[in-house]
C-alpha cells in the first residue's frame, strides 16, 4: 500500500469502525442510549488515538504512551466493531426467526434480555483478551510423527513474542524460565522477536543466552526485524549465544534442521532461498525447515522443493489475535494455527505466537510456547 492511499485509508478505517459501533450498538441499545453523550466522547477518543496510532506507523512518530494508547483504542475499536456486526446478525436473524412468534412486550424483554447478556459476555471477552495478551504464555505440547526419525526429539518453538514497546525483558525472561523446566533438545525461535531496532535493544534480550537445551537455540528472521534493522539484530542474538540459520541447514539429533529469511526480506537483500538452505541436507534423515510465514510453503511446492521437507514450522498469524481477524489472515496465509498435513510427505506446524502486535489484546486466539514432541513412524 502507497504512502498516500495508507494516509487516506488507516484513518478512515478507525472511523468507521467507531461510528458503525456507536450508531449500531449505543444507539439502538435502550439502556445504553440513555448515555449516549458519555459514550459520544468515549468513541470519539477511541477514534482520535486509533487514527494516531496507524499514522504513527507509517507517518509520523509519536511518543511511547501516546503508542501504548492508540493501539489499546484501535485494538478495541477493531473488537467493538466486530461485535456490533455480529450483533446486527443475530437481531436480524432472530427478527425474521424467533421474535415474530411473540407477543410485543415479550419481544421486548427478550431483546433487553439478549441486549444485556450481549454486553457482557462481548466486554468480558475484551478483558480476558487484554489479560490473555500480556499473560505468559502457555505452555502447549504437541505429538508430530515424521518418517525416518530415529530417536525421539522435544523441540521449544516460540514465534511473534514482538519484545519492545509493551513487552520487556520480564516477559522474555518469564519464556525462557518455562522453556528451561521443559527439558528440551532444542529452542526453536521463529522470527519476529524483535520489534525495536537493536540500538535500543538494551539486553531486552540477554535471557536468550540462559536457554538450555541439548542442541542449542536456533532463529529464522521474520518480516519485523525486517523493519527495523535485520542485520543488526541478526548480530545482537549471535553475541545472546543463538544460532541464526541464514538460508542453511544443520544437522541436529538426527534431523536436518534449515532456516531461510522471511519473504519481506527480498527488499533487503535478504530473500528467503529455499534452495540454498536445502542444498546441504542428508536425504537420510527427516528435514524441518523454519520459516516465518505459512505461506512460504506455496514457495516449496512451485519450485518443486515441498518433497524435500517433512516439518515447515511457521508463525506470523498469531491465530488472528483478534476476532474475527483470523478469517482475513486466511485470505493471505494457508493456514492459521496449528498442525497440519500439507501433502503426504510435508507436515506444518503454525505457531499462534508467544507475545502480540500493535493492540494488547488477543481474543479467542490464545499465546503459546509450543513443545513439540517428534516420535518417528
Amino acid at each position: 500500500m502507497s504512502y498516500y492511499v495508507f494516509l487516506i485509508i488507516a484513518p478512515l478505517i478507525a472511523l468507521l469502525f467507531n461510528v458503525y459501533a456507536y450508531k449500531r450498538l449505543i444507539c439502538k441499545i435502550g439502556f445504553l442510549s440513555k448515555f449516549r453523550l458519555v459514550f459520544f466522547v468515549i468513541f470519539a477518543l477511541l477514534a482520535i488515538f486509533s487514527v494516531v496510532f496507524l499514522l504513527s506507523l507509517r507517518v509520523f512518530e509519536v511518543s511511547l504512551w501516546v503508542y501504548l494508547v492508540g493501539a489499546a483504542s484501535f485494538g478495541m475499536s477493531f473488537f467493538l466493531a466486530s461485535a456490533t456486526l455480529i450483533y446486527d446478525i443475530i437481531i436480524a436473524a432472530s427478527s425474521r426467526v424467533i421474535l415474530k412468534e411473540h407477543s410485543k412486550s415479550r419481544r421486548k424483554f427478550i431483546r433487553m434480555m439478549f441486549d444485556f447478556s450481549f454486553l457482557i459476555i462481548s466486554f468480558g471477552l475484551l478483558l480476558r483478551g487484554l489479560f490473555s495478551a500480556l499473560k505468559t504464555p502457555a505452555l502447549r505440547e504437541v505429538s508430530v510423527n515424521l518418517k525416518g526419525l530415529s530417536a525421539p526429539l522435544r523441540l521449544a518453538v516460540i514465534s511473534d513474542v514482538h519484545i519492545g514497546e509493551f513487552l520487556g525483558d520480564e516477559f522474555m525472561r518469564d519464556i525462557v524460565r518455562r522453556i528451561n523446566t521443559q527439558n528440551v533438545d532444542a529452542v526453536l525461535i521463529v522470527g519476529d522477536l524483535l520489534d525495536i531496532p537493536a540500538s535500543i535493544e538494551h539486553g531486552l534480550l540477554a535471557s536468550l543466552s540462559e536457554l538450555r537445551s541439548k542442541y542449542g537455540t536456533f532463529y529464522v528472521t521474520g518480516n519485523h526485524e525486517f523493519y527495523h534493522g535485520a542485520i543488526e539484530i541478526i548480530a545482537l542474538l549471535k553475541s545472546y549465544g543463538v544460532r541464526v540459520l541464514e538460508n542453511e541447514s544443520v544437522r541436529v539429533g538426527g534431523i536436518n534442521l534449515a532456516g531461510v529469511h522471511d519473504i519481506a526480506g527480498a527488499r533487503d537483500g535478504m530473500a528467503p532461498d529455499a534452495k540454498a538452505a536445502l542444498a546441504s541436507i542428508d536425504e537420510t534423515l527427516p528435514t524441518i525447515i523454519l520459516a516465518h510465514q505459512p505461506r512460504f510453503v506455496r514457495v516449496l511446492d512451485e519450485m518443486g522443493l515441498a518433497d524435500s521437507v517433512d516439518l515447515l514450522i511457521c508463525g506470523h498469524t498469531h491465530a488472528g489475535q483478534i476476532f474475527p481477524f483470523s478469517l482475513l489472515v486466511l485470505l493471505q496465509q494457508p493456514y492459521l494455527h496449528g498442525l497440519y498435513r500439507h501433502s503426504d510427505k510435508t507436515q506444518v506446524y503454525v505457531s499462534s505466537g508467544a507475545g502480540f502486535w500493535g493492540p494488547p489484546v488477543r481474543v479467542l486466539a490464545p499465546s503459546e510456547i509450543v513443545v513439540l514432541n517428534l516420535k518417528g513412524e
